[in-house]
């Protein structure tokens, strides 16, 4: 894996001028009050498809099918990109964070909170999307994380609008919907913090256990 880290990193290193220009963007849109949230996503979506790009530079002239002849596990290749995964999107979003919070320290908590809930759900991300590449390759699996982001977004406009219409929801029913909703946030709320985040942790740690799982079945299936 020592060696996978190292060919993959000095491949980033490659980058530096998007590594730059990253960097700039984060000072500069980081000093206006309303756009520190969109700016930790975005530096965490960079990071994560720099390492995306990695998998496209391994398929480049069918270099992945040399480094299939090397002496090493297919689990050990899916391993090395789902650690070099989570390191860029951790890199991303605690770098932009602290940027934020030192440009604003008077919201430093509110943009600490903020930061946790954008880091939760594009790691969520992060174990979906890592699948795709590696089943797909780099160019084609983007175009399906696309399709399936399409899709998705249409199958819910047009079940919410077909549900609306068929059933003819009450009111009443749709506001106990919303109150027992409401009621499940904030009992969560209320828990302590360390409860919180460890509830959060697991969940993501089995979604990511779920997600290396499938990947590494991929990987032996693969042909090259």
């Amino acid at each position: 894996m020592k060696g996978l880290l190292i060919k993959d990193l000095r491949l980033l290193i490659h980058n530096k001028m998007m590594l730059i220009i990253w960097f700039v963007i984060i000072v500069l849109a980081g000093q206006d009050y309303d756009n520190y949230s969109f700016i930790i996503g975005y530096t965490m979506m960079i990071g994560i498809i720099l390492v995306f790009n990695t998998i496209s530079y391994d398929e480049y002239d069918k270099s992945i099918v040399y480094l299939m002849t090397l002496p090493m596990r297919r689990e050990t290749y899916v391993r090395e990109k789902y650690l070099l995964m989570v390191a860029g999107g951790l890199i991303g979003g605690i770098g932009s964070t602290a940027v934020c919070m030192l440009l604003h320290n008077d919201i430093a908590q509110s943009i600490l909170v903020e930061a946790a809930v954008i880091m939760l759900v594009i790691f969520l991300m992060q174990a979906v999307m890592l699948p795709i590449q590696l089943k797909f390759g780099g160019e084609k699996g983007r175009a399906v994380i696309l399709l399936m982001l399409g899709c998705i977004a249409a199958v819910m406009i047009t079940l919410g609008k077909t549900v609306h219409r068929i059933f003819n929801v009450p009111e009443d029913v749709k506001n106990l919907i919303i109150y027992q909703v409401t009621q499940f946030v904030n009992r969560f709320l209320s828990l302590d913090l360390w409860i919180r985040c460890l509830i959060l942790l697991l969940l993501y740690g089995l979604c990511l256990a779920a997600s290396y799982s499938i990947s590494c079945g991929i990987m032996r299936k693969r042909e090259f």
